[in-house]
Order: C-alpha cells, then structure tokens, then sequence
C-alpha cells in the first residue's frame, strides 16, 4: 500500500534535532509506520499554481 498526502499550506519549520522542542507527533508516525514494516518520508514540493 502506498499513502500520500499533499499540503498546499505555507509549510512547517524544519524539524528538530530531538532535544525536546516541537512535540513528538511526527516522530510517533515514523515510529508507528516502522512497526508495520513501512517508512516514513517527509518531503518538500514546489507550490502550484492554482
């Protein structure tokens, strides 16, 4: 199975380096697709134009 999803918002800051800034959110989906044998990958598009 593959999942995508596509924001066209302003974006997020970069992510933090694990030292207790941020929350654990993103960190607790790559943990969880792990677990299942998948992966998780955060990526950066280009805005469109619509």
């Amino acid at each position: 199975m593959h999942l995508e999803i596509a924001d066209d918002g302003v974006g997020f800051p970069a992510l933090t380096n694990g030292n207790g800034l941020g929350g654990n959110g993103l960190h607790n989906l790559k943990s969880r697709a792990k677990d299942i044998g998948g992966e998780l990958y955060l990526g950066k598009t280009e805005p469109s134009e619509l």
